[in-house]
């Protein structure tokens, strides 16, 4: 906050003090005191105001800039309370009283979406597991219907994909880091489409994958799955 923007804010102060001041020099002209006594009071008095504005002034800038400094740094603005302190000035203290309110509000409808979120979540892996067993139940029924394999197997892609979407936005929390075969990974993957591969005549072939690496073999295997049913078609 600049001193002139502050300073223009109390125009009106200066308009009752600029009243005053005639008002007591009025005042004390007619109590016929010297001019000396008369000076010395007015300049006290001008004083003591301009003493009280900066006070004033600087206590309200400490908490205006940094709330204008947090405000720029954070991503989520609606923690910004978070980082401050009460301030100990009226206005300073209603406006942190807003946004106190405004922050509970804001983590309340956080909180409200995030419960929907799971709760749409929770049934879409329901369903996609219901859905499962219908196409386990086929794929067994049409076994030797290699169309109707292939057709089914495109489907169930369909759906896991639709379950690793859904998982991906809480991913760390279905994680399992840990080392794994990246050629046995990818032999999982070949044997997945191996259907597609033999009926488009497609060479699956892999070079320099015998390697150790560190990462959660299902989502691996679910990408790598997705570049190669992408590929085929």
């Amino acid at each position: 906050m600049k001193l002139s923007t502050y300073l223009k804010d109390k125009l009106y102060a200066f308009l009752i003090f600029a009243i005053y001041i005639i008002i007591l020099i009025l005042f004390l002209i007619a109590l016929k005191l010297t001019s000396s006594i008369i000076i010395f009071i007015i300049v006290f008095t001008v004083v003591i105001f301009s003493l009280i504005l900066l006070y004033d002034y600087f206590r309200k800038r400490k908490f205006y800039n940094e709330l204008l400094d947090k405000l720029n740094s954070l991503d989520k603005k609606y923690l910004l309370i978070e980082m401050l302190l009460e301030p100990n000035f009226l206005e300073g203290k209603i406006l942190y009283d807003v946004l106190d309110e405004v922050n509970k509000n804001e983590h309340d409808l956080i909180s409200k979406l995030k419960k929907k979120q799971d709760d749409f979540k929770e049934y879409i892996e329901l369903w996609i597991h219901e859905v499962k067993l219908p196409i386990a139940s086929l794929t067994l029924m049409n076994r030797k219907d290699k169309n109707t394999l292939r057709v089914l197997k495109e489907l169930e892609d369909y759906v896991e994909q639709i379950l690793y979407y859904v998982r991906c936005e809480n991913a760390n929390n279905d994680y399992l880091i840990k080392e794994w075969d990246l050629d046995t990974i990818i032999k999982n993957v070949a044997l997945r489409n191996k259907d597609d591969l033999l009926a488009l005549d497609i060479d699956f072939k892999v070079d320099n994958c015998n390697l150790k690496v560190l990462t959660d073999s299902k989502w691996l295997e679910f990408i790598i799955n997705q570049i190669v049913s992408n590929s085929i078609k």
